[in-house]
């Protein structure tokens, strides 16, 4: 015989009376599970609303460049510079690539360094620091063209050509025997290392007594405004060849120099000039000179 068991009705459906703390109870936990789940959909309405927003914000004038400010230049065009960055009003900001802009800045010519920022205002500052001008070279004529009739090149320490002017400013010392293409940005011949290394090292009472320096050669030579020549050589030990012609013009009777031979420092060679101009190292009778 097959015995069934009954299942013991609960005490709700029995209709026995439930303790007032417990039914509270599931009621506040029901009602914790509806708020949870409200602030679950009110988060996610308001990232939605919000990134929409944001969309819209990053796709409205709002965020747009209004202009694009240099600041720091005095030689470089401004202009030239604005151009370089590829910024334009009314670009996005958000998509503006100011890596790519500071590098096509730097190769503006007499542009050093740079900086680009942008404010959220929509103005773009770009700030430059300049290069400096340390010597002036002659520009290479064109066959056709009339020597001197293309002036001279900026030059920086680095060799780089930063413009060219129709005449020699005050305080650079002439240069020959080494020409530049005249084109800003390009670097001038290797030649003019061996010329930046001399000019620091001379001093400004130096200079003034240097009319001229001359590349031939590879080989440095000092027109001096005294007369004669100082034949440096190439641009090794220049520190102690300029202490050696130091020695020289300050104890040696200059009268007929033709030139100070200090390529060896320890064993400089003077030589000496006839009246006509004829080099003579052994000339004894200063009266006979220019």
């Amino acid at each position: 015989m097959t015995t069934t068991t009954k299942q013991k009705p609960t005490a709700e459906k029995s209709g026995a009376v439930v303790d007032p703390r417990m039914r509270a109870r599931r009621t506040e936990v029901a009602r914790g599970e509806g708020r949870k789940r409200l602030r679950t959909v009110l988060a996610l309405a308001t990232i939605t609303v919000l990134s929409v927003g944001a969309l819209a914000l990053l796709q409205s004038s709002f965020l747009d460049v209004n202009e694009v400010v240099v600041v720091g230049n005095e030689q470089a065009d401004t202009n030239e510079i604005i151009n370089a960055t590829g910024i334009e009003p009314e670009m996005p900001l958000v998509e503006l690539d100011l890596t790519a802009a500071e590098f096509a800045v730097s190769r503006v010519p007499w542009v050093h360094g740079v900086e680009v920022e942008r404010s959220w205002k929509g103005r773009i500052t770009v700030t430059v620091s300049e290069r400096a001008p340390h010597l002036l070279l002659p520009v290479a004529v064109p066959a056709g063209q009339s020597a001197g009739s293309e002036g001279f090149a900026i030059i920086d320490r680095s060799g780089r050509q930063l413009d060219t002017v129709a005449t020699r400013p005050f305080g650079f010392v002439p240069i020959a025997g080494v020409e530049a293409s005249g084109v800003p940005g390009e670097l001038a011949p290797s030649e003019i290392h061996g010329i930046v290394a001399l000019l620091d090292r001379l001093t400004p009472e130096r200079l003034a007594e240097i009319d001229q320096i001359v590349v031939d050669e590879r080989t440095i030579f000092l027109q001096l405004s005294s007369g004669g020549r100082a034949r440096l050589g190439n641009d090794s030990g220049l520190g102690e060849k300029l202490v050696s012609l130091d020695t020289i013009l300050a104890s040696v009777d200059l009268r007929c120099l033709w030139e100070i031979d200090v390529r060896v420092p320890a064993a400089p060679t003077v030589t000496r000039q006839h009246a006509d101009g004829r080099p003579a190292a052994p000339l004894t009778d200063l009266s006979t000179c220019t």
